[in-house]
């Protein structure tokens, strides 16, 4: 059996991502490192529409783990400013970023990214969304954040609850800085670790909402949007608190699946589905991070999510925001 897995691995290993990636776009353009420049600083982080990153340090994993094509500096110059971040720890006590048996960048590599774009960008902030831990590495994680990151974090120091304070938090006051997302309640008397829901929501007091239905996520792409999204959104407006994550990405039919081949299939029509949230009056009022598999593959990924904060009224006066997006893509 082990001889089998280890052939199976091998061959896995043997298939790279030289199937057709698309155009990928690292823009690196002045604009997507400082957009949030562009909001006003009153506006609540929840109502701001954010570019999100699933599964973000996956460059150089395996074709049937990789979602993302560029490192999170990268990611982070190109717009993306939510990222989810999965952790597990080797038997050498190495932190690396992992994706089902696959393991990706170092933990050190994505801190080091974070911090070079934090020290350079301070009108951006930033969320990392740690929603899985392996092998016990939650604590080690812990450890490198308050060590490396300590000046960044925004922390609740307040008499607020977690969900009231992430509620109530304007961009002005978490400018330059990083939130945390953490997806268990170890660290709940760290006052930088805010608690997240699950994938299906049954957990109460939570500063996120990121809803996961394997069985919608396997559908095809159209399937998928109309069937997918009328639930997330009927779960969030009833509950109306805290951050809100959609989840963008489908999931592989069948083991040696690739996460590119079903983005292929689905880009064009998520790209569509975000872009018509503006005609949407309702949900475009709740939409607030949309995340994506290849983030930086194509323009319009980015671009869709970022039009929609002018047309939720985010934008500081005097800023023509869609000009400038639409100049960008002529040049």
């Amino acid at each position: 059996m082990k001889k089998l897995l280890t052939v199976f691995l091998i061959v896995i290993m043997l298939i790279t991502m030289s199937s057709c990636q698309g155009v990928l776009i690292n823009q690196d353009i002045p604009f997507y490192s400082e957009w949030m420049s562009y909001i006003e600083d009153d506006i609540l982080v929840k109502e701001i529409v954010i570019p999100g990153s699933h599964d973000a340090g996956t460059i150089g994993m395996i074709y049937a783990a990789k979602t993302q094509s560029l490192p999170i500096y990268k990611q982070l110059i190109d717009g993306v400013r939510y990222f989810d971040i999965r952790v597990e720890k080797k038997k050498n006590a190495e932190l690396v970023i992992y994706h089902s048996i696959a393991k990706g960048q170092t933990f050190t590599r994505v801190v080091d990214d974070i911090l070079e774009f934090m020290n350079n960008n301070t009108t951006e902030f930033v969320i990392l969304d740690f929603q899985h831990f392996k092998n016990e590495s939650m604590d080690d994680v812990a450890a490198v954040i308050e060590t490396r990151l300590s000046e960044y974090l925004i922390n609740n120091e307040t008499d607020l609850t977690d969900l009231d304070f992430i509620d109530s938090m304007s961009l002005e006051s978490a400018r330059g800085k990083i939130l945390i997302c953490w997806g268990s309640d170890v660290c709940a008397d760290r006052a930088w670790a805010f608690r997240r829901n699950n994938d299906s929501g049954t957990l109460e007091d939570t500063v996120m909402e990121s809803y996961y239905d394997s069985a919608y996520h396997k559908l095809d792409s159209a399937d998928f949007i109309s069937n997918a999204y009328p639930d997330y959104y009927e779960r969030y407006i009833k509950k109306d608190k805290g951050l809100f994550v959609l989840q963008g990405q489908l999931t592989a039919k069948w083991v040696l699946g690739s996460p590119l081949d079903r983005e292929i299939e689905h880009r064009d029509n998520m790209n569509n589905f975000v872009r018509n949230l503006k005609d949407k009056e309702e949900w475009l009022s709740y939409t607030n991070i949309i995340m994506r598999d290849f983030v930086n593959v194509g323009w319009e990924k980015i671009d869709a999510v970022l039009e929609l904060n002018e047309y939720k009224g985010n934008i500081k006066e005097g800023m023509d925001f869609l000009s400038n997006l639409e100049s960008l893509k002529s040049d």
